[in-house]
Order: structure tokens, then sequence, then C-alpha cells
């Protein structure tokens, strides 16, 4: 897949989505990731959705959603930043050369369809999350279980745990508990299947309960934002969606 690949079907489906639906894997079916994707898979494979790496997000650059409903003030130009500031996270301040911890709360950060990714282990290394927990969740056991024995030292050192679980429920978790969720290719999937929308929506619920206030969502796809306007029933005047602005993804 491209950003301009998905540009193409983004436009076929919306002007000819009423008549047909586009031809997609069941990606809304947990089915076709446990006893499909991820049957045969084992700790040593990997697959980056998007070919996004931790390395991209480190230290990154966007532009704010040009739209005349966003208080923008009509500024498109690059914004630098990290990926822990995108996450909004506040009990730590990195330097180039050290970590100050500002809190001894013990920020909790959820990866969502965390699938075979390496981001959550490339977290776990780096200095921007290293007085963070990271939740890995997926619906999949078979690659829960692959997961948890690649990453068991991890595990072991108490800053990484595996849940299965469904993101429409994420009936494991209680209110208010997570601090940023992160999504790297979940919702894009379900996005292109033809319950999308519906099991979005639910996703979007869940992770609106899990979070504290003020926590923050962020997600990857190759789709442009302005796609996702109605369905994430943009309103406020001060929300912003962001675009990468150096590199495809």
């Amino acid at each position: 897949m491209s950003l301009r690949g998905r540009y193409i079907i983004d436009r076929l489906h919306k002007a000819l989505g009423h008549r047909f639906r586009l031809p997609c894997p069941p990606y809304q079916d947990p089915f076709y990731w446990n006893e499909g994707v991820y049957k045969s898979l084992g700790p040593n494979d990997v697959y980056e959705w998007g070919d996004v790496h931790y390395d991209d997000l480190e230290t990154h650059s966007y532009r704010l959603f040009n739209d005349s409903r966003f208080d923008n003030d009509g500024n498109n130009d690059e914004i630098n930043t990290t990926f822990r500031e995108t996450l909004n996270l506040h009990s730590c301040k990195t330097t180039e050369k050290h970590v100050e911890k500002l809190s001894d709360k013990k920020e909790r950060i959820m990866l969502l369809g965390c699938g075979n990714s390496k981001l959550g282990e490339d977290m776990a290394t780096s200095k921007q999350f290293r007085y963070s927990e990271l939740v890995q969740v997926d619906v999949s056991r078979n690659v829960i279980t692959s997961m948890e024995e690649r990453c068991f030292s991890h595990i072991s050192s108490g800053v990484m745990q595996f849940v299965e679980d469904d993101a429409t429920s994420l009936s494991a978790f209680g209110d208010k508990c997570i601090d940023a969720v992160v999504d790297k290719g979940l919702v894009d999937a379900i996005y292109c299947t033809r319950i999308g929308q519906t099991q979005i929506s639910q996703i979007l619920s869940s992770v609106n309960r899990v979070l504290i206030p003020g926590g923050i969502f962020v997600f990857f796809s190759f789709s442009r934002p302005e796609c996702f306007e109605q369905l994430l029933d943009i309103k406020s005047q001060r929300t912003s969606n962001r675009q990468r602005s150096k590199k495809e993804w």
C-alpha cells in the first residue's frame, strides 16, 4: 500500500461505495488474524504496518491539517517534535543527554493491535520512555504467545505486559487507567472493511473509556486526514490532525 494507492481507493469508495463493496480481506474478523495471519508465525517474525519504525517517530515533523474550521492561524510550517511530546506525557523530561524524572507516577502506554511489530520493544529501550509501562494488546492469542516469548526480558523487568483483548471492548481494562494509546495499523485496516465505521466507533468508545482525562490517542493511516473527519466527529476549533511531512506513512 502507498499513499497514492490509498488515495485512489478512498476516492473510489466515496464515489461508488454505496453501489458495491471494494474487495478487502476480512480485517474486522478476529478469526482472520488468529487462525490466518498469525497461525504459522513465530517469535522471530516481524511485520511493520506502513513500514513505520520507531526511528521514524522518535523525532519527527508534521504540519497541521489545513482546514478553515481549525484554529491554526493559517500556519502550515513544519513543526518539529518528539514521539513523547506527541503523546502528551509529562512524568519526565528528556534532553539530548539525559532523562529527568518529574513524577513518581509510572505512565502506562497502550499499543493497540500490536501484532508482531517491534515498536513496543524499541520504545522500551528508548530514553524517552524509560519510566513508562508498555501494555501491548492484540485480539490474537497466537501473536500474544509469540510476543511474550520474544519480549520475555522486558516482561521480567516490569516495563512491558501483553494482554489478549478485543479493541472494540477492551474488557480487560478499567476506566481511566491508560495515559496514552498508540495504534499503528488496526484502525487503518478496519477502515477498509465493510463494517469499518461501526467497529471504529466501538474502538474509539473503548479507547476513550480507558484513557485518563486529557489522554492522547495516536493512530497511523495511509488515508488523508479529511477521510476521518465524519468518522471521528471532529467539531472542536482547537482540534488538529497531524500529517507526516517527510516520509510516507
